[in-house]
């Protein structure tokens, strides 16, 4: 709690009190599963890292057998060296240096209280919790499938695919919610037109309301 409220205010440049922190993981930005990874990640409620320390047959299993260090979500999701880490936070900064012409703040508090964090604009503040929760996200499941499922490391290349169908569905969510026949779950169209601002393939070519235009991708840094 305290990274993350600590990272919100060096930010935000205002007080951030517990409640705002818990109240941003509900952000109807999160979908279910996002909402879960951080409030597990805020409760240090995942298997990982000290939790294994206290069974003496499992203490291995405390350690990064990448680093060589005690594993914790926090070294997981920013000091990682295992395949795919660097990466995704390479794809994610990209995208966002390409809307915003900034750097991403990849540090763990950041990531906690990315609901909490305002930028610029409406649409670079939902980005900004997008791209940091969905990315820290990813990672994560890549590490549990080689750790836990003992899959193989996967390629720069899988996991550029991998990112790439993540956030481009993400945006195909966006543009399908515009339409109003979802009633309460519809999201503002010039919203959604505020957040992929800047970061669309073949921009140029698209009308300025593309809401209504399938194929719509998100383009390469």
């Amino acid at each position: 709690m305290d990274l993350a409220q600590g990272a919100a205010e060096d930010i935000n440049k205002e007080t951030c009190t517990p409640q705002t922190i818990w109240k941003s993981i509900k952000n109807k930005d999160f979908d279910r599963k996002i909402r879960a990874f951080l409030w597990m990640s805020m409760h240090r409620g995942y298997k990982a890292g000290d939790y294994w320390s206290k069974f003496p047959d499992f203490n291995d299993w405390a350690i990064c057998k990448e680093c060589e260090i005690t594993e914790s979500m926090g070294h997981i999701l920013t000091r990682y060296d295992a395949p795919g880490h660097e990466k995704v936070w390479e794809l994610a900064s990209q995208l966002w240096r390409k809307k915003t012409g900034e750097d991403m703040e990849l540090i763990f508090g950041v990531i906690l209280a990315c609901g909490a964090i305002k930028k610029k604009s409406r649409g670079e503040s939902r980005l900004y919790r997008i791209l940091l929760s969905e990315s820290a996200y990813l990672i994560w499941k890549l590490r549990c499938e080689r750790v836990i499922g003992g899959k193989p490391g996967a390629s720069d290349q899988e996991i550029e695919n991998r990112w790439r169908w993540m956030i481009n569905n993400r945006l195909e969510i966006d543009r399908l919610l515009t339409n109003t026949k979802w009633g309460k779950h519809t999201i503002q169209k010039l919203l959604v037109l505020q957040t992929w601002c800047n970061t669309l393939a073949n921009k140029d070519r698209l009308p300025e309301d593309w809401t209504g235009k399938a194929g719509v991708l998100v383009g390469e840094g």
